[in-house]
């Protein structure tokens, strides 16, 4: 974990520099919506399709998470643009926010 936390602090700049860091923070402050959707979504299409059944090849696996990793990345970078939270973190926090 030290490591690729000091990697991360090595290429920062970089990212930053390189207009990828608002790809990467939109899908971090989603981490719960985009988990969900993994599960609901992603596993649910395998699970409808009868692809949960060990039939995918590795390159297959390999390329169906790159497709949903990119396809979250996307969504979670035009959903940022109109809230700072996902879905499911905003209901979260209206239900964990106290009122006064």
């Amino acid at each position: 974990a030290v490591a690729v936390i000091g990697l991360i602090l090595r290429v920062a700049p970089r990212i930053e520099a390189s207009g990828l860091a608002p790809w990467l923070v939109a899908p971090g402050r989603q981490a719960l919506s985009l988990y969900i959707l993994h599960i609901v979504v992603g596993m649910g299409l395998l699970e409808a399709f009868g692809r949960l059944d060990g039939s995918l090849s590795p390159s297959a696996i390999f390329g169906l998470s790159l497709l949903f990793c990119l396809a979250s990345a996307t969504y979670a970078r035009l959903w940022a643009r109109w809230s700072k939270m996902g879905p499911l973190e905003a209901l979260m926090r209206r239900m964990t926010t106290r009122r006064n």
